[in-house]
């Protein structure tokens, strides 16, 4: 199938200076292929919504992803092919975010988690700010809009988690005191918090 649409590369698309945010998906769908332009579509115009609901400006963010060319259902349960795709794929996402230096990156879904911190489990994971070494910046996992509009149930953990992260570049990318230090401290009673 080389040489079909599904296997042409969608270029990535935002500003080509330095950047405070990265969006990473997992890979383009049939209206991206067509038009050559990432987050398109349902799931982009639902990003854009809820990033200019949150303060911030779409248009100064950068979006990619993980794989530039299509993934079929099927390829994500296929690990061969989706491990190909993303050792394929890995170096154009690693020279974008060299070059424009985000302070955060923000992945969308579990190949996009992967492709950028080479973890997975975007179900635990989501929803918590990690640093990477690698890029020298923070990670923040949540699932993708696309897989929202298949279980809707998620948009109950993605709009927080898209205010959680909007709320984090408009404080000046400053690690929440809860995900920072890891610490915790032992109290008697939880009364103060039920008086309140």
């Amino acid at each position: 199938k080389a040489g079909t649409a599904e296997y042409c590369e969608v270029p990535y698309r935002g500003p080509k200076t330095s950047i405070d945010v990265m969006i990473v998906g997992e890979s383009p769908g049939t209206l991206e292929i067509m038009k050559r332009q990432p987050f398109i579509g349902e799931s982009g115009e639902l990003v854009d919504k809820e990033l200019r609901k949150n303060g911030l400006d779409p248009s100064r963010i950068f979006f990619a992803n993980a794989c530039r060319c299509m993934l079929e259902k099927d390829d994500k349960t296929n690990k061969k092919l989706l491990k190909s795709a993303m050792t394929c794929c890995r170096p154009a996402l690693e020279k974008a975010i060299q070059l424009l230096k985000p302070k955060l990156i923000v992945c969308f879904g579990d190949v996009a988690l992967t492709q950028v911190l080479k973890q997975s489990g975007i179900t635990k994971k989501r929803g918590i700010f990690q640093r990477s070494t690698e890029f020298d910046c923070f990670v923040f996992p949540t699932f993708h809009p696309a897989a929202c509009f298949r279980d809707q149930g998620k948009f109950a953990f993605w709009n927080p988690d898209m205010a959680a992260m909007a709320r984090f570049v408009r404080e000046g990318f400053v690690m929440p005191e809860a995900h920072s230090s890891g610490a915790y401290s032992d109290v008697d009673s939880i009364r103060f918090i039920l008086d309140e």
